[in-house]
């Protein structure tokens, strides 16, 4: 891709933003003229001009409050995460630091300049839906031209950039702002350090407690490189039995072997580690997060000792799949396999999984005769992804009716073939809690079910019995009518928690 057309085509899309500025509308991808000039009006009318000398400590009262502002970092653009928090999460009273030049309002966007200045500028006003979003510009240190022509001035760089971070907090507080987008401010073009632009804003927001000042705070850090790593999580596996156990110095030889570089920061929660770490990693500053644990009033020791369930609120969305107890419900036809896992997932506020086997017969119209061998593998590898798509949305218990050993029983039951494959499906796949359902009430017809008649469902019942003994599966038989099978399935659950 030739980076001058790229360029060529930001400065067309520039030029084009302006003169729709001045014409005060423009027509949207779906046909609709959308009219901005009386809301631009209203943006220029209300600016407000903040000189060097102005938002000074005495300007804004620290608040008296205990809480703070929760802080994430997301991996998206400062427009994407203005979208994301203005339109679908309906949050008000956001702003969003625009990392200005110093010299030019816009930076260089009429020329096809591709920063986070210029992308705003381009962006501003061309949505199909628009919204409302408060700015607020500040220009970073230009810290390589400092370093390059002014090297006396060097150590002037953080406490600068500091005194800038609390004039835009102050300004965002006190025009009512409760959101703020920020991000990696300075970064660019300006060269200061990722690391120590972080530690400013730590500084500012924790230890100065700034942060007492908004509800959220978002650094929306947008990474447009080939891998995309702000950051990269490496693991390293704890063997300690217990906290009482644990080898502090095979654990840090440890990470410092999976890392492999020098280490120059280490965080943690716990003040009282700071003789341990000055000795362990006698290069690196300990940085203690939420020591007083007022934003998240937990520690992982608790956790470890009384259960991630009785914290569940407290367990990362992007960790908790690996906790959720996953309880699956097998069976012959007409069993009430397709009923108890939706019941069950009712009963304890979470999802479930059908039988993607079901699926696929309501899709060709019936399963006997009409689904070819072919089909089994299939149903099995999908079944296993919507499994693991549920498990990023269950909220502790994961329901599924039925796997890859029922999936075999009926690709033998229908076929008479049997797949390799699915045993090892069957191998690898992991399951909490195992029901089996006894074909012990009404058999129903319901237009995809041919194997009605009593010996033979008890007939098959027993073969998946073997099956699973085969196997070395441990399950709990349910019986029982619909409501009996409900409440024995729950006393097993209830274990789990």
């Amino acid at each position: 891709m030739n980076p001058g057309n790229n360029r060529d085509r930001r400065s067309k899309t520039a030029h084009e933003t302006l003169g729709l500025l001045d014409q005060g509308f423009y027509v949207n991808r779906r046909g609709e003229k959308v009219s901005f000039a009386a809301e631009q009006s209203a943006a220029i009318r209300h600016s407000r001009l903040y000189r060097p000398d102005d938002l000074g400590a005495e300007s804004l009262p620290m608040p008296a409050r205990a809480g703070r502002a929760k802080i994430q970092v997301t991996a998206e653009s400062s427009l994407g995460a203005a979208e994301r928090l203005i339109v679908r999460e309906q949050r008000e009273n956001t702003v969003c630091l625009n990392f200005a030049s110093a010299k030019h309002p816009g930076g260089g966007f009429p020329g096809g300049s591709q920063a986070q200045e210029e992308s705003l500028a381009r962006a501003s006003g061309l949505l199909d839906q628009p919204y409302l979003l408060s700015f607020v510009t500040a220009p970073a240190v230009n810290a390589g031209v400092v370093r390059e022509r002014e090297p006396e001035n060097a150590g002037q760089i953080g406490p600068v950039m500091k005194e800038r971070i609390r004039k835009v907090l102050r300004a965002s507080a006190i025009h009512g702002n409760r959101t703020v987008i920020l991000g990696a401010y300075g970064c660019g073009v300006f060269r200061n350090q990722a690391k120590d632009v972080a530690d400013y804003f730590a500084q500012v927001l924790l230890d100065e407690e700034y942060a007492k000042l908004f509800d959220d705070i978002v650094f929306a850090i947008y990474d447009h490189s080939a891998r995309q790593e702000n950051v990269r999580v490496v693991a390293v596996e704890d063997r300690a039995d217990s906290d009482e156990t644990y080898d502090w110095e095979a654990g840090a030889a440890d990470i410092k072997r999976k890392i492999g570089r020098p280490i120059d920061l280490v965080f943690s929660s716990e003040p009282s580690y700071d003789p341990i770490f000055r000795r362990l990693y006698p290069g690196a500053k300990h940085v203690v997060l939420d020591g007083a644990r007022s934003q998240v009033p937990i520690s992982a020791t608790q956790i470890r000792s009384e259960g991630v369930f009785a914290h569940w609120q407290h367990i990362p969305a992007v960790v908790r799949p690996s906790f959720v107890k996953k309880v699956v419900v097998v069976g012959t036809e007409s069993c009430g396999k397709s009923t108890l896992p939706r019941y069950l997932a009712k009963m304890y506020n979470t999802v479930f999984v059908e039988e993607y086997g079901r699926t696929i017969c309501e899709e060709v119209g019936g399963c006997d005769t009409i689904l070819t061998k072919e089909y089994f593998p299939h149903i099995a590898y999908a079944h296993k992804m919507k499994e693991y798509e549920a498990g990023k949305q269950a909220n502790k218990l994961l329901f599924i009716d039925t796997e890859a050993v029922v999936t075999q029983f009926y690709s033998e039951l229908y076929t008479g073939h049997s797949f390799p494959v699915l045993d090892e499906i069957a191998r690898e796949q992991q399951y909490d809690l195992w029901l089996l359902l006894e074909p012990d009430v009404a058999w129903v017809d319901d237009g995809l079910r041919v194997h009605g008649a009593e010996q033979v469902r008890w007939d098959n019942h027993e073969k998946l019995c073997r099956m699973l003994d085969e196997r070395g599966i441990s399950y709990v038989t349910i019986t029982g009518d619909y409501a009996q099978r409900l409440t024995a399935a729950m006393q097993h659950v209830n274990q789990l928690l």
